[in-house]
């Protein structure tokens, strides 16, 4: 079992002050969100498999997309 760790997403990852954007997620939503991050990160095959579907669906909708970091940060590359 892969134990809760806050320490698995980087601290100015968790923070969202100052952004205009910012929708508070629901606490029972945040959980499930940080157990699969952990999951994935721990090499789990079923997480890993969901990652490789979801990407496999945004790609069949959207089409491949490339991005970059800038210093206004991510935007999709030439």
């Amino acid at each position: 079992m892969v134990r809760h760790n806050a320490s698995l997403v980087p601290k100015e990852s968790r923070s969202h002050a100052g952004n205009p954007n910012h929708t508070p997620i629901p606490g029972t939503a945040d959980r499930a969100l940080r157990l699969f991050f952990a999951l994935k990160e721990a090499g789990n095959s079923t997480a890993l498999n969901l990652v490789d579907l979801l990407a496999e669906i945004d790609e069949a909708e959207y089409g491949h997309a490339v991005f970059e970091e800038t210093s206004n940060g991510w935007r999709v590359a030439a």
